[in-house]
């Protein structure tokens, strides 16, 4: 399924390394990255996709973005929607 989204809105004979789909490709999309404010990032080690996150978020630190980060070993993607203990934690990182 999520191929053919990609392959209907990327331009053709683009793959998925093309700028519109991953940040982490230099690109007409990097002077933007530069105008990005500051930056939340939250991730678990149940989540697939931390470590992601992490080259993000030194790829976003390379661009002069400021980001606040906070990784944690124990919690799962969406956790903050099911459990309120961990919402309350993260609205007030936001603060």
């Amino acid at each position: 399924m999520m191929d053919q989204y990609w392959k209907s809105i990327l331009p053709v004979g683009a793959d998925r390394d093309h700028e519109f789909c991953n940040p982490m490709v230099e690109g007409c999309t990097t002077d933007m990255i530069r105008l990005l404010g500051k930056c939340f990032m939250r991730g678990f080690g149940g989540d697939v996709s931390t470590d992601r996150q992490k080259e993000l978020v030194e790829m976003l630190l390379k661009h002069g973005i400021h980001v606040d980060a906070h990784f944690d070993e124990i919690g799962f993607h969406g956790i903050d929607l099911v459990d309120i203990r961990r919402a309350s934690i993260t609205f007030s990182m936001l603060r």
